[in-house]
């Protein structure tokens, strides 16, 4: 082996347990927030606690169509798994409704959005009812459905 395919290698090895380390952590955390445990989550998406375990500790990375059921359990997009930590997930342990954390999730994700709510965050209260009047009138418009 040369030594250009001896550091592939090592950088390939070091990606994959970096890939590890970041599926494990969101994975855990997501357990943490939700107050779930492992055995709860194996039986739910229907796999061996033993696999489970290996994923929660950094072993092993679940195949595409597990982290979508683990995905789909926690009602998370699949790169609150894959990715590398993002504020998002920790907005999960402040609101215990899925639907406020969904919406605090895509305001962060969407550049948009966080700009309407910093707007509308600096108005007084009667001109936020004002703007939410108009957001209303315009959603229900025929031309948005």
């Amino acid at each position: 082996m040369t030594k250009d395919e001896i550091i592939t290698n090592a950088e390939t090895e070091i990606e994959k347990n970096r890939q590890r380390e970041i599926f494990s952590g969101n994975l855990n955390r997501l357990l943490q927030d939700r107050q779930k445990t492992q055995l709860e989550v194996a039986k739910d998406i229907n796999v061996a606690p033993q696999t489970f375990n290996s994923w929660v500790k950094g072993g092993a990375i679940p195949r595409m169509g597990k982290v979508q059921r683990l995905a789909d359990y926690f009602h998370v997009e699949k790169s609150a798994l894959l990715d590398e930590p993002r504020e998002a997930i920790t907005f999960y342990k402040v609101f215990k409704d899925q639907k406020d954390a969904e919406l605090v999730e895509k305001i962060i994700n969407n550049r948009s959005l966080a700009n309407l709510v910093e707007t509308l965050y600096q108005l007084p209260d009667e001109k936020v009812d004002a703007a939410a009047k108009m957001i209303s009138i315009l959603a229900s418009s025929p031309n948005n459905k």
